[in-house]
């Protein structure tokens, strides 16, 4: 490495500016270049480690890995081979943010890239081939095809079938970034017809769309625009797949139409456009053109290797590649097997398709023959069912394909006889396509494991192909071949499994083999890690960088833990708090919370099945995805629907077993409501749903029973309208209905004595508004002022007490997540009402005994507003009942929209408002009384008060004289001849503001009228359980009597109890288990009848109007595709 350095291969400055730098810190954001030497092939054996830890590892931090850097590098194998060859290769490191060197791939750029042609040199042993010619076509390239409807851009390169096969391999997966292959389907053919017969396309399609959303499957073909080819590429159609699937095409330079487009003519050239349509008009027998949907493209020319006199084909060259990468490249990975790889026959001719199933019997690799997609295919299908082998007779049944196979029967009916007589003809499998039954996907499969004696290669193909059965068929059927998979392998499947969203494995896995308890106990880190997740979705990349927290960039699922916390502002991971309430480990609950964050639904809901308390987590998962939906509603609307979609759909599943439960036993139901929870920080079902704001199922039946069980009480339903409206003012207990004789509930008393002492209040303070606040204060006014601090000293308690409650919910781990702020404690609205009042009325007190005059009089009208606002608050009162609580919501709605429609209202009042009276009354003195002037213009005028005696007064009753209407002798006469022009712009005014603009206004209260009506329900249900929430914690004797007293003492007694507290829970702690039971099972029983719902659906055909569904959305698709074209170009 000492000597890499010296030899200038880094800049030298740059190497003492990073040995000197002391600190990490000073090094993020540069970017090192280290550079092979230009004009200089490095031999065969040169091996470039770009490998600095050993420099930079003293100006680490403490706290980074001992030797973090090391497999952070990239390797540059560079060889002097008749191949491609890299004399200047650039790779560029990045000291990023994450205090990790960032490998840019991108720009890992081969500056010079060669293929080579043969040419005859004289040695010392007589002439020889040499191959030294620089290549002129690679990069990228944008294949237009149907008119450029179909665009897509590919990678590609003009090479040698002699070129080195390690290099090109390193080509494709280090310099093209293209995943390692875990499955190598090789497809040769064109497969005639296969694009017009829809049931073979669509059988095609679908066997192919189940694997190709896997990463690491690669589609070798002859990169023709092909039938088969096309069908292939049609699967990136699909919008399940989230990535272009790799289809590699190796096409033939020499027969290549319209390659003159691919040929780069400088360095800096653009990605070349290659139009299919041109192509094909130069396209003879023979001939073909690019598939518009590979995605990478060797283009070859038939050459000698060197030291053979023998060239190299095409068909050669992509034989040998195959193979060398499934040899190759699973070993890299620590594997101990071959990757696996089959050969699908579609159609072709005899002698190309002949030889590729006679290459791949020698490799025993398996074949599957598509019988129905013409060609050689069917040919063999047919001569294979005859069962005689004999050259004679079947020559009587071989067709030929083109002119070259003209007279060359014979010779084919040889081979195919040679075929059926391998040893390894057992690997060749025949698929009808016209069988209606035929499954392709289960074929291939099928012909993959028959071949495979690795059980873990079984395993790995079976989730590949997501099959659940055939893995339960040829995997899980023994016992010894789980143990000789072993449970590292188990687990790596598990964690692709739910890091696919595959629901199915995971749950066979789970049943089967593994724990998942122990599965998180080790590799819980594993699922929040992901720098192996090339091809993220936008949900998984956002939750990676919400989650992230340089403070813990080491523990994944701390930042997690800490990310989901802040979001619900409650502690869901917390273990109970007291020995008697322990409670069975939850494990699903990891794994859903997992499948939440990264909006994987189906692996979701799995897991909430199995989780131990169901109704709450369904809540808790319904809040995460509303939190996530309210962040990527600026960001992705679409996600945002999918978000709300899940939202409501475990908010459903929280209201389905709540219903379930009910019908089942309702007393237990409402227990179970009631009943609070350690495991959630001691709050209740209600709790959460309100906690969560999540209203539907605040307002689902069930929850009515509790609801109106805390709120009323003993209270009878037998009273009436007029009790419930006395009570407040001859006290209740004396005029209502208790179910039992003298049994008054101490929150009924509550709610009583509440509404009593503010009704006293409010009398209190309208007396002193009418008789009182002179200069000298009465005795009511003492008091008065007393009542008034009381209030405002509850307040401050009941913020004490949001605080206090907000950082019990984070609980001792996470209290320091969030700060305090009187967000929380706004978030109940009738606050901002009291602290208006209080405010008001403490600097209207402040102003009245001020002494100064202006002060006074402005003191009353300060107190006036927080008498009126005093007057509101007591409409929070009314929120509890059922008739009138919705009405009160749509008095707020209403005038939200109001205030909305008043800023529009203001444009037209002042823009008449000015322009009227400048007409009038020209050239007027500024000041405020022409403000009010003319602002009282315009807007009385609006509620049709004309004011046209001011309008159309003359004189002697008014004066021109400045003097006169100035000092106000005389009001001032408006001017004779632009008093009609007024007019006119009065009515036009008036057409426009009362007509147009309130008339709106009523529509858009009309509206807001009919959309809280829908929601009225549920939006009271909820306003009602916050008020039951609050007159929990009210002081039992009103305001103010004695409420400091009662509080000092309410505590002690509350300490006291303490104790006393265990016994009592531990005392209920077999209901409580009663209880968690009845839940799981009511759960159960939900998940067993919806099942046989959805099994009954799937049973059905498809109908006629879910095939149009289906045709207009691919005609949908392909339109978007048509008119981003147009507004591209």
């Amino acid at each position: 490495m000492n000597d890499f350095l010296n030899n200038s291969m880094i800049d030298l400055d740059m190497k003492v500016s990073i040995m000197k730098t002391k600190k990490f810190d000073r090094l993020t954001g540069q970017e090192f270049k280290l550079r092979a030497p230009d004009h200089h092939l490095l031999t065969n054996d040169t091996v470039l480690d770009f490998e600095m830890s050993r420099f930079l590892q003293k100006d680490l931090p403490v706290t980074m890995p001992r030797n973090p850097l090391r497999f952070s590098f990239y390797r540059v194998n560079c060889y002097k081979l008749s191949s491609i060859m890299v004399p200047a290769a650039i790779i560029i490191y990045r000291i990023g943010t994450t205090g990790r060197f960032e490998q840019n791939f991108l720009a890992c750029k081969l500056q010079t890239i060669h293929y080579f042609r043969e040419r005859t040199d004289l040695g010392p042993n007589g002439p020889r081939s040499v191959w030294d010619l620089e290549t002129d076509a690679y990069g990228d390239v944008e294949i237009q095809a149907e008119g450029g409807m179909e665009r897509n851009v590919a990678k590609y390169i003009r090479l040698s079938t002699a070129s080195n096969l390690h290099v090109v391999a390193n080509l494709l997966t280090l310099h093209w970034g293209i995943h390692p292959p875990r499955l190598l389907i090789s497809v040769t053919g064109e497969g005639y017809g296969i694009s017009t017969d829809l049931q073979k396309r669509r059988k095609i399609t679908s066997a192919l769309q189940t694997i190709a959303r896997e990463k690491g499957i690669w589609f070798v073909t002859d990169g023709a625009d092909s039938e088969i080819s096309g069908v292939i590429g049609h699967v990136v159609e699909n919008e399940n797949v989230n990535t272009r699937p790799t289809i590699i095409g190796i096409v033939t330079w020499k027969f290549l139409k319209g390659r003159e487009a691919l040929l780069r003519t400088n360095e800096a050239a653009k990605t070349a456009e290659y139009k299919t349509w041109e192509a094909q008009d130069l396209k003879k027998s023979g001939d073909y053109c690019l598939n518009p949907f590979c995605t990478h493209f060797l283009l070859t020319n038939k050459n000698t290797a060197p030291g053979n006199t023998q060239s190299v084909s095409t068909a050669q060259f992509r034989f040998n590649l195959e193979e060398h990468i499934r040899k190759t490249r699973n070993q890299q990975q620590g594997g101990t097997s071959d990757v696996p790889g089959m050969l699908i026959v579609a159609g072709g001719d005899n002698l190309q398709s002949s030889s590729m199933i006679k290459r791949s019997l020698d490799s025993n690799r398996p074949i599957l023959i598509l019988k129905g997609s013409g060609g050689f295919a069917d040919s063999l299908s047919k001569i294979a069912v005859l069962g005689d082998i004999s050259p004679e007779r079947i020559m009587d049944m071989v067709e030929t394909y083109n002119d070259t196979e003209k007279g060359m029967e014979s010779m084919i009916s040889r081979r195919i006889a040679d075929l059926m007589k391998h040893r390894n003809w057992s690997n060749a499998k025949f698929v009808d396509l016209d069988d209606p039954d035929c499954e392709l996907d289960l074929e291939m499969l099928d012909a993959l494991v028959s071949n495979c004696r690795d059980n873990k290669l079984k395993l790995q193909l079976t989730f590949l192909f997501n099959s659940v059965d055939k893995a339960k068929q040829h995997v899980f059927c023994k016992r010894q071949n789980i143990e000789d998979i072993g449970q590292d392998f188990l687990y790596k499947i598990l964690t692709m499994a739910i890091k696919d969203g595959n629901t199915e494995f995971v749950r066979l896995l789970l049943k089967e083999c593994v724990s998942l308890k122990h599965y998180l106990d080790q590799h819980h880190e594993d699922l929040y890690t992901y720098e192996e997740m090339e091809d993220e979705r936008e949900v998984t990349k956002k939750i990676r960088d919400w989650c992230y927290n340089e403070k813990n960039r080491n523990d994944p699922v701390k930042n997690m833990k800490n990310f989901v916390v802040g979001e619900l502002d409650l502690d869901i991971f917390s273990q109970p708090t007291n020995h008697n309430h322990t409670r069975p480990d939850d494990p699903y609950f990891g794994l859903l919370i997992w499948a939440v964050l990264h909006h994987h639904q189906s692996l979701a809901k799995f897991a909430w099945q199995y989780s131990m308390e169901p109704i709450p987590t369904a809540l808790i998962a319904s809040g995460i995805l509303r939190r996530m939906r309210k962040k990527f509603v600026d960001i992705n609307r679409l996600i945002a629907k999918q978000l709300l979609q899940s939202e409501i759909e475990f908010s459903d599943l929280a209201r389905d077993v709540l219903h379930q439960c009910f019908e089942e036993n309702p007393n237990d139901t409402e227990k179970m409501l009631a009943m609070t929870r350690s495991r959630w920080r001691w709050n209740s079902c209600l709790d959460l749903a309100y906690l969560l704001k999540n209203k539907p199922f605040i307002s689902s039946e069930a929850c009515k029973r509790p609801l109106k069980s805390s709120w009323m009480k003993e209270i009878s339903e037998d009273n009436n309208a007029l009790r419930y409206f006395l009570s407040p003012v001859f006290l209740g207990p004396f005029i209502l209905k208790y179910s039992e004789e003298h049994n008054i509930d101490v929150d009924s008393r509550k709610r009583t004595k509440e509404e009593t002492s503010y009704l006293v209040f409010l009398a209190m303070f309208a007396y002193n508004l009418l008789t009182g606040f002179g200069r000298e204060p009465t005795t009511v006014e003492y008091i008065l002022y007393a009542w008034v601090f009381s209030i405002a000293t509850e307040e401050l308690a009941e913020v004490i007490r949001v605080r206090k409650r907000s950082y019990f919910n984070l609980g001792p781990e996470y209290k320091s997540l969030r700060q305090w702020s009187l967000t929380l404690y706004f978030e109940d609205k009738w606050n901002y009402f009291d602290l208006t009042t209080i405010l008001f009325f403490a600097v209207g007190v402040a102003f009245h005994y001020s002494g100064v005059y202006e002060l006074v009089e402005i003191a009353r009208a300060l107190l006036t507003i927080s008498f009126l606002a005093f007057c509101m608050r007591i409409l929070k009162a009314f929120s509890a009942l059922e008739e009138l609580g919705p009405k009160i919501l749509m008095i707020a709605a209403m005038a939200k929209d109001m205030l909305y429609f008043l800023i529009i209202m203001v444009v037209f009042i002042v823009a008449y408002a000015v322009a009227n009276y400048s007409l009038l009354y020209p050239q007027s003195t500024f000041n405020f009384d022409l403000v009010l002037n003319v602002l009282r213009l315009g807007y009385w005028n609006m509620y049709a008060e004309l004011l046209l005696e001011e309008v159309e007064i003359k004189t002697p009753s008014c004066t021109f004289d400045p003097l006169l209407y100035s000092n106000g002798t005389l009001p001032r006469c408006p001017v004779e001849h632009h008093r009609q022009m007024a007019l006119v712009m009065m009515g036009i005014y008036l057409l426009f503001s009362n007509i147009l603009l309130l008339n709106i206004l009523i529509a858009m209260f009309a509206d807001t009228y009919r959309r809280i009506l829908d929601r009225k329900d549920s939006n009271w249900n909820y306003e009602n359980y916050a008020l039951i929430r609050e007159f929990k914690s009210a002081p039992i004797i009103p305001i103010p009597i004695l409420v400091y007293f009662v509080s000092l003492i309410q505590l002690i007694y509350n300490k006291v109890r303490r104790g006393k507290s265990v016994d009592a829970i531990s005392r209920n702690s077999e209901k409580r288990r009663q209880i968690y039971n009845f839940e799981r099972e009511m759960t159960y029983l939900l998940t067993k009848k919806t099942g046989d719902e959805e099994k009954k659906v799937t049973k059905g055909t498809l109908t006629e109007e879910t095939i149009s569904k289906l045709v207009a959305a691919a005609l949908d698709k392909r339109m978007k595709r048509f008119v981003n074209y147009f507004v591209d170009v």
